[in-house]
């Protein structure tokens, strides 16, 4: 007896000709009489759902041939066979991309992590998958460092019967993975902050700068920060180039970039070892500019308030450093692409942490004439 094979079933049924209700009836009765074979019968189960900012990551896994795929928005990434265990997505905001980390685990008992990084300005076709990070190594130490409009992410990963670590970050808004010699740090219990900057900053080919910590542009002008902490040394860049070095460094990053194409305003924190911070700035009066530096703005203030008024082709900026029960603060402004600064007597609302930040208090602040 010839059975015939469910694609065929469904053609000769469809080849009947019915009319009305009587046509849906028969059909209906016709599929219900096709054999199903098992291998269209199986079901692809999904195995974890991740929703952020408007993207949804999905994982499936098929139990009975170990075959793993991922999905953004409905549309297949990423692949990969002898898969037994699929984790939950994890996901960060990283300012101007989005990150999924997924672990899975393999038929031969090994880890491995996938990595998604999805833009922004998210085009179907942009974004990036890193598979089989860390395969079967299972000491994995990931980090992320969060500013005012910037962010990056590394992840190190390494085993004790080797000598060498694995490496996955974001570089020049690429997902890459990198190996590098591992260094005796890395095998302590618990490696500390620097062991893993200084393996980062290596695989990126930073070296004695250190990582990154804040990238900004303005027009043709690109901005970088860097800290080795190990060293204390920390570096400001113009275009590829040391504009600035600070010894002694605790702590030091670009904070905030603003202008709105008009003119260039960054802000950057600087923490000495053995003094109070400063808040430098440096402003570009044009695209075609010479930066103008001021290293001494906001001496030990804690906070700092920015605001940007449009009228039209206008722009004017200003901003606010002070510390919350000191009545003196810090003024700088940007009028007729002019940056000026002063020391300034704040109003008592300024010293009032929930008051500070009202519109009416700031502009109280910034209608105070400076000594």
């Amino acid at each position: 007896m010839n059975i015939p094979s469910p694609a065929a079933c469904l053609v000769k049924v469809r080849n009947r000709l019915f009319p009305g209700f009587i046509a849906a009836a028969i059909l209906l009765v016709s599929l219900a009489s096709c054999p199903v074979t098992g291998a269209e019968a199986k079901l692809e189960k999904p195995a974890g759902e991740s929703f952020f900012k408007g993207h949804r990551l999905t994982t499936f896994l098929d139990q009975e041939t170990h075959r793993m795929r991922i999905e953004l928005d409905e549309r297949e990434i990423a692949t990969k066979d002898d898969v037994t265990e699929i984790g939950k997505p994890t996901s960060q905001d990283l300012v101007s991309s989005l990150l999924y980390v997924i672990r899975v685990k393999t038929t031969s008992a090994c880890g491995t992590f996938f990595i998604v990084r999805v833009p922004v300005s998210f085009d179907p076709g942009k974004s990036e998958v890193l598979p089989d990070f860390s395969a079967c190594n299972s000491l994995v130490t990931t980090q992320t460092v969060k500013h005012d409009g910037w962010a990056s992410w590394s992840a190190v990963s390494h085993r004790d019967d080797l000598a060498t670590a694995q490496i996955a970050l974001i570089q020049d808004e690429k997902l890459v993975r990198r190996e590098v010699r591992a260094p005796l740090c890395l095998f302590v219990a618990a490696p500390q902050g620097d062991c893993i900057e200084a393996i980062v900053a290596e695989a990126a080919g930073y070296g004695e700068r250190g990582t990154p910590t804040g990238v900004g542009t303005f027009g043709d002008q690109k901005i970088a920060t860097f800290l080795n902490r190990s060293t204390g040394k920390a570096t400001l860049e113009l275009n590829g180039r040391v504009l600035r070095t600070f010894n002694n460094v605790q702590e030091f990053y670009l904070s905030s970039v603003d202008g709105a194409n008009q003119f260039g305003l960054f802000a950057f924190f600087l923490k000495p070892e053995k003094d109070c911070a400063t808040r430098p700035l440096l402003f570009f009066a044009t695209k075609e500019s010479q930066p103008e530096v001021n290293m001494d703005f906001g001496k030990c203030t804690k906070q700092m308030i920015r605001q940007t008024r449009t009228n039209g082709n206008v722009v004017e900026w200003s901003g606010i450093a002070y510390h919350l029960g000191d009545p003196q603060g810090y003024i700088a402004s940007v009028i007729d692409h002019k940056l000026s600064t002063r020391r300034s007597l704040l109003p008592g609302c300024m010293m009032e942490p929930d008051q500070a930040i009202m519109q009416n208090c700031v502009q109280q602040a910034l209608s105070v004439q400076g000594n």
